[in-house]
Order: C-alpha cells, then sequence, then structure tokens
C-alpha cells in the first residue's frame, strides 16, 4: 500500500507542512521609504581565516588554466580572463575569495612582500545589503622570485556599510501530517539566509511524526506541533499582478484565498492570528502569492504524495490602486 505522507509549509512569514503536502506563505514588508542609509567605518585590517581564500604562484599559460579549473572558476564568477602572452617573462599570485556580489564589494586592494617573503594582501571592502549566492572574485598581482616556501596572507578592512532592512520570511512553520507514524528528515536548502530556527537547526530535523500532527525531535527530544524557521529573502516586490484589498476585509480574504491555496481550518487560524494586526490596520494592502521554493527549498526523505509551498508578499497602500 503506497504511504501517504502530507507535508505543508506556509511562509507568510510562516511555513506549515502538512501531511503530504507543503505549503509555504512569505510575508515580506517593503516600504519604498525604508532607504538604506551608509555608515563610515574605520575599522583596521583584520586576517582573513584561510579557509575564506586560497591563492596559487603562476608562471605559466598551462598553470594558469590549470588553477582556474581547480578552483572551478565559472562565468558567473568575477574574474579577468589572462592570455598566453600574458605570462611571457611574468610570474603572477592569483588570490581567490569568497563574497556575495550583492552585498560585498572589493572597492581597493593591494600586495606587499614583507621582509620575510611574504605576500600580504589587503582588500578593503564595504558592505551592502542583499543577499546573492557567493561567487569567487580572482585577484591578480604581478611577483617577482617565488619559491615552494613562499606563503600568502590576506587582509580586510571595511570601508563603508550600508545600514539595512532585509526582506524576512517571517514565521515559518512546518507541520506534517504522515498516513502513519514513521521518523523522517527534512533539510532546508539555503542554511545561510536561516536567521532563527526552533527547534534549533542541526544541518537537518530528525523527527519522528505521528498520524495526529505530532513531531518529536531526537535531537532536543521535545515534542512540537511544527517546525519554526525565519530567514532571508530578497526577493524583489512584483507589483504588476496580485491583489489590493482593504485593511478592514484582510480576514475574509485570507480565509478564502488560504483555503483555496490547501491550508486547512487550524492553519489559517494560526496564519490570520499572527497577521491580522500588521495588514488590518493598514488602509490597504497590495498582497500577491508566489512559489517559494526559490527561497528556501525542502529536503524531505520521505517523498511527500502532496507538496503545496506558497508564498504571500504583501506591500502597505494609502489607497486603492489597479493591477491585474
Amino acid at each position: 500500500m503506497k504511504k501517504k505522507l502530507i507535508i505543508i509549509g506556509s511562509i507568510i512569514g510562516a511555513l506549515l507542512v502538512i501531511g503530504g503536502i507543503v505549503t509555504t506563505i512569505i510575508l515580506l514588508n517593503n516600504k519604498d521609504d525604508d532607504k538604506p542609509k551608509k555608515k563610515d567605518n574605520d575599522s583596521k585590517y583584520t586576517l582573513l581565516k584561510s579557509g575564506n581564500y586560497s591563492y596559487g604562484f603562476v608562471s605559466s599559460y598551462k598553470e594558469y588554466t590549470k588553477l582556474m579549473e581547480d578552483e572551478k572558476i565559472t562565468k558567473e564568477d568575477d574574474y579577468e580572463a589572462f592570455s598566453k602572452s600574458d605570462f611571457k617573462n611574468q610570474k603572477y599570485l592569483f588570490v581567490i575569495v569568497d563574497i556575495d556580489s550583492c552585498s560585498e564589494t572589493i572597492e581597493k586592494d593591494r600586495v606587499e612582500k614583507d621582509q620575510a617573503g611574504i605576500y600580504n594582501v589587503y582588500l578593503d571592502v564595504s558592505y551592502g545589503c542583499g543577499v546573492c549566492p557567493l561567487i569567487k572574485k580572482v585577484l591578480a598581482y604581478k611577483v617577482d622570485d617565488i619559491n615552494d616556501k613562499t606563503s600568502v596572507k590576506v587582509y580586510t578592512k571595511e570601508v563603508s556599510r550600508t545600514t539595512c532592512d532585509p526582506n524576512v520570511a517571517w514565521k515559518p512553520i512546518i507541520y506534517v501530517y504522515p498516513e502513519k507514524d514513521m521518523d523522517l528528515t527534512i533539510k532546508l536548502g539555503n542554511k545561510k539566509a536561516l536567521l532563527y530556527t526552533y527547534p534549533k537547526y542541526n544541518d537537518g530535523w530528525k523527527i519522528h511524526v505521528s498520524k495526529d500532527g505530532n513531531i518529536y525531535d531526537y535531537n532536543t527530544k521535545r515534542n512540537y506541533y511544527g517546525l519554526y524557521w525565519e530567514g532571508i529573502d530578497n526577493y524583489q516586490l512584483d507589483m504588476s499582478e496580485g491583489f489590493v484589498v482593504k485593511g478592514s476585509e484582510t480576514i475574509k480574504f485570507l480565509e478564502d484565498k488560504l483555503a483555496i491555496l490547501g491550508l486547512n481550518d487550524y492553519e489559517i487560524n494560526e496564519f490570520i492570528i499572527y497577521w491580522i494586526d500588521k495588514l488590518e490596520n493598514n488602509a490597504y494592502n497590495f498582497i500577491s502569492f508566489r512559489d517559494s521554493k526559490d527561497m528556501m527549498s525542502l529536503l524531505i526523505s520521505e517523498q511527500p504524495d502532496t507538496l503545496i509551498r506558497v508564498m504571500m508578499d504583501y506591500k502597505p497602500l494609502d489607497k486603492k490602486i489597479k493591477v491585474k
């Protein structure tokens, strides 16, 4: 007999998991007047841990192509392509650092060789808003004599930082409803975006779930009705289509639409209880729904029969607007 597992994740800031169905509803509150503010930072250079960068001394085009291949440099990364002629009677030090291209910018860099023969690389970094997948930044410096004992140290200094009000997936909760009691492992695909988890997320939740939806976490040895997480979501709000809802009509709207999306009465009730004060007091709200898989993928040890993922975005409005 086919096992039935329904997981529902809702992120409106909430993720819900229901027996075989995963519904994810994420609510983002983006205000145009919440503009990032920059502040200067007179920090000193600090040594970057060796695990955050790599390097190689190169004296030929063949060594260069091998280094790029070994470092798995792709077209998505930030680098300047070299040709065979660049290596004529010239040696280079290549330093590869991982950066978030949305929030980290190397404003200035230089290399200095000290009396001990160590190449010290100094990076002036500015920090902004946004979260993107890490890319590799390849820095190249012309060097003189090198040998097997030559080493490299990388130092960074924060030269500016933008104070950010990030988009957040608030109050995600995962409910699980299996057809029979079972052990499960549930993992979140974008661990770096996580802000808070409950119970504590340790490279996945190893749980026992009952037919009534009770979740027993093997790590904490406690029972839960859902798995909670909260994370950064830098989705740019698309207002080309959606719903414009009067604040006073929010409850009826959510009751209708969340039911259509697959949530049961309990989940709809909890959803509305948490969000009603943030929506009902606004003159109007722009509300839209989308799939949350691009923001936070779910890896589940048992393939659910039904998986529903819904993300809800909203923006308070002073007056009614027309949208598709």
